[in-house]
């Protein structure tokens, strides 16, 4: 009976395999370090809410419903079909926001609503960028309420992509 012969591996690949595990081990002894960690001991962290919630949060199946009595303020784009509606409730304020695509260009979406927000008495401030796109902030007098609205040219096709939401204290 004859032995087998070891196969021996080349010291390139050795080499090659010894970087990419120290490049491992480096990677999650950095990610370790970088990742906070509770422990049983620590009292600091306490996760009860500071405040019990003034408001249910919104659904986004039933944020449709309460927006007139909660966002009646927000300005309807004529001819908007409203796409991702989103909701949240952080410190007892209520935010609502979604998105969606016309085929007017940045700068007219952006003029409709701010020239809204005027007459409805918010302080505006747009900001626009060339011909890419622009971004419109709006403080309501009493500071109970704001709307932001990002407006981006479509790079597939044409119009513009509006991105909107609305936030009530």
């Amino acid at each position: 009976m004859t032995p087998k012969p070891q196969r021996r591996i080349s010291l390139q690949l050795r080499l090659i395999l010894t970087i990419v595990f120290v490049a491992f081990a480096y990677f999650v002894a950095q990610y370790r370090n970088a990742v906070p960690r509770a422990s049983s001991a620590d009292t600091s962290l306490d996760t009860r809410p500071l405040l019990p919630p003034l408001l249910p949060p919104l659904l986004p199946e039933d944020a449709a419903a309460d927006v007139p009595s909660r966002f009646a303020w927000v300005p309807a784009f004529p001819g908007a079909e409203i796409q991702g509606i989103t909701s949240k409730l952080t410190r007892g304020q209520i935010s609502y926001g979604f998105h969606f695509r016309t085929a007017r260009d940045f700068k007219s979406a952006l003029a409709f609503y701010g020239g809204k927000l005027k007459e409805a008495g918010f302080k505006v401030n747009i900001k626009d960028s060339a011909d890419m796109g622009g971004e419109l902030h709006a403080d309501s007098i009493d500071g109970k309420r704001a709307f932001d609205v990002v407006a981006a040219k479509v790079y597939s096709g044409t119009g513009t992509e509006i991105g909107v939401t609305a936030v009530q204290r």
